[in-house]
């Protein structure tokens, strides 16, 4: 009865809870966005078909709406020519990585947000996956989020405000 008493208490504080959008300039990983509230940052290997790459991630995951997340992933191309020698082949192969992976719609990005694309597919429980990867400086730059109502503000304000440096 004694924790029952408190989790009420606790109730109206958590639901008046009103998580702060954070801004994040990575200088070092050349990209800025607004995050709906704190990200915490991650790296991790991944075999992709370029080779392995090691991505630095910052990702959020809301505390009081446990159906969107936000994440920003940054990872250098290896050396070499595997999965491309040009930004066109090296675009290509991403496409179709991103296609497998995410089946749904690529739409290219215009010039002066690209070279890169935006991507849409359905996800499990209703969810929309949106992700947003721009090709810089031999890095790929990943904005990527899932929501189950994409015409949230945060959520749209997070991809608006996710820039590339050029």
């Amino acid at each position: 009865m004694k924790h029952t008493a408190w989790i009420l208490l606790l109730l109206p504080i958590l639901a008046c809870f009103v998580e702060q959008p954070q801004q994040v300039v990575n200088r070092e990983l050349g990209y800025s966005v607004m995050f709906p509230g704190a990200p915490s940052n991650t790296r991790y290997n991944e075999s992709t078909p370029f080779g392995q790459i090691e991505w630095f991630s910052a990702s959020y995951i809301s505390t009081n709406r446990f159906d969107q997340t936000c994440t920003v992933e940054v990872g250098t191309l290896p050396a070499g020519n595997q999965g491309g020698s040009n930004q066109k082949e090296i675009l290509a192969t991403l496409k179709d990585w991103i296609s497998w992976r995410y089946p749904g719609s690529i739409v290219e990005l215009d010039s002066r947000r690209g070279p890169g694309f935006e991507y849409t597919t359905k996800g499990t429980k209703n969810n929309v996956l949106k992700g947003i990867i721009i090709l810089r400086r031999g890095r790929l730059h990943n904005a990527r989020g899932t929501t189950s109502n994409p015409s949230n503000p945060s959520f749209i304000n997070f991809f608006d405000s996710f820039e590339v440096d050029p």
